[in-house]
């Protein structure tokens, strides 16, 4: 009703991977293979990224629990994002056929486009930023820099949860090699946490913070990665893991 009747939304939805399977199973959700087939097409999901719907839909069908005008629905739609794509055209005059990735200059540079208006500052109203380093030819003293956190000098990360693809140019930049790497006068790096990204071992915060008190501004960089969160390794909570806000506060106190 949200998707298609409020927001007008006219393409084809498909599950994330094996998430029908996941509807399948336990009190609150469906007690059958095919129910759960039936309920997300009858929902309007149109496509299965998994298994389930390919192996449980004829029985969904045969045993009358899918609605016929959605069944109908969900066709229409899937075979017109295909007909759309020039799945059916001949391949050599359907353009989709011949994407590939690429490290091309101006592929390049769009990706770096789209990195760089994705990033978000929620506050600068100190107006800190951005810090004078040492190729902004400002002219000004540059502040003494303390790089700090759990994640400071993680280059993985910074690639996301899906890091199984890789740069153009080698492997990524953490935030420490990052700052350094433009000549700031880096006074010292910890990071604090001495069990990663979970944080449970606090030993590592003295050792933080003496950096950042010999230091005009303190980088920390905190969140989660792999090891605290991934695909099939869900959190209950939003929180910053572990110890890491007792972390920050800390190094605001240094």
């Amino acid at each position: 009703g949200t998707l298609r009747g409020a927001w007008g939304f006219r393409g084809s939805v498909v599950s994330d991977c094996d998430c029908v399977a996941g509807v399948h199973g336990g009190p609150d959700y469906t007690p059958t293979d095919a129910g759960a087939v039936a309920a997300t097409i009858n929902a309007g999901c149109d496509q299965d990224c998994g298994s389930w719907t390919h192996d449980f839909g004829e029985a969904a069908v045969r045993d009358g629990l899918v609605a016929e005008g959605a069944l109908r629905g969900a066709l229409a739609r899937v075979l017109e994002m295909r007909f759309r794509l020039g799945e059916f055209d001949d391949a050599a005059k359907n353009p989709h056929a011949r994407v590939t990735a690429t490290c091309a200059p101006a592929d390049k540079a769009l990706a770096l486009q789209a990195a760089r208006e994705s990033v978000v500052l929620l506050n600068n109203s100190a107006g800190l930023l951005p810090l004078p380093l040492a190729l902004d030819g400002g002219g000004g003293a540059r502040p003494r820099i303390a790089v700090v956190g759990p994640l400071a000098n993680a280059s993985d990360v910074m690639m996301g949860g899906k890091s199984d693809f890789l740069p153009c140019d080698g492997p990524p930049v953490s935030v420490l090699a990052g700052i350094a790497s433009h000549g700031a006068d880096i006074v010292g790096y910890a990071p604090g946490c001495a069990d990663g990204a979970a944080c449970e071992n606090a030993s590592g915060f003295a050792a933080a913070a003496a950096p950042a008190a010999a230091s005009d501004v303190a980088v920390a960089v905190v969140g989660i990665d792999g090891s605290v969160e991934m695909e099939g390794h869900d959190r209950d909570n939003v929180t910053l893991p572990g110890a890491q806000e007792a972390l920050l506060e800390q190094l605001a106190a240094a």
